[in-house]
């Protein structure tokens, strides 16, 4: 049971490793001097694992699940006597996020517009080839395509990271949506985009006509449509992780 406590309070935020083996043998006691307590053991072991306010937090933590034992469940409290309250001690504590959605929202706005701005962007490098007006070699604007993609992919890859993290905060979709179209930040269009990221789906930027059009009738870049949309077939519906 005390190796579960400590396990689950650890692993959430760093993966399976010699830190929380350390961890649990301090909690049990080995490895420590006589005289020296369980906290202090832990909070040795792990300084160079973790931030200094993440200890404060294991600390609290450890404190609480102990004071629960003797007091009861919910009823914490510290060395002087006061209360323990839950939300200085669960999740969003450690993270040194504030318990409103209000916070929330706003550190989900910032996190996720950097990698969504930067996968409607990766269209780019195809777009300057077909606007090069010395390119005669159709190959050339398939590879800018290919790696305009590529690049779109790894963007996805980082925002459903971020959208992952999110989920595991408590926001649902109904919430991401409230964040992200407030003041008319995010376009319905735009928040299709980042849902279809969240069911792991990858969609490449078709070639509109637009595109066409800039080959066709002034660039006279060529572009190889077979082979493009080849391309777009085996890009479309891709696992992002």
């Amino acid at each position: 049971m005390q190796y579960k406590a400590v396990r689950d309070m650890l692993s959430p935020f760093t993966d399976p490793s010699m830190a929380i083996q350390s961890a649990l043998d301090a909690y049990t006691g080995r490895g420590a001097t006589a005289d020296e307590p369980t906290i202090n053991k832990i909070g040795r072991v792990l300084k160079d694992t973790f931030t200094p306010g993440t200890l404060d937090y294991i600390n609290k933590r450890l404190m609480a699940d102990k004071s629960e034992q003797k007091f009861g469940e919910g009823q914490a409290k510290n060395q002087y006597g006061f209360s323990i309250a839950k939300g200085e001690v669960d999740n969003l504590a450690l993270f040194g996020l504030r318990r409103q959605t209000a916070n929330l929202s706003e550190g989900f706005k910032f996190n996720t517009s950097k990698p969504l701005g930067d996968m409607k962007k990766s269209k780019r490098r195809f777009k300057n080839v077909i606007k090069d007006y010395t390119n005669t070699d159709p190959n050339a604007v398939v590879e800018a395509y290919k790696e305009s993609q590529l690049k779109k992919y790894e963007h996805a890859q980082r925002l459903k990271t971020v959208l992952r993290s999110y989920r595991r905060l408590g926001m649902d979709e109904g919430d991401m949506y409230k964040a992200l179209t407030k003041e008319g930040l995010l376009s319905d269009q735009d928040f299709e985009a980042l849902m279809m990221v969240e069911n792991n789906i990858f969609i490449p930027d078709a070639l509109t006509d637009d595109d066409i059009a800039l080959s066709e009738l002034e660039t006279k870049s060529p572009i190889d449509y077979e082979k493009l949309m080849q391309l777009y077939s085996d890009f479309y519906g891709s696992e992002i992780d």
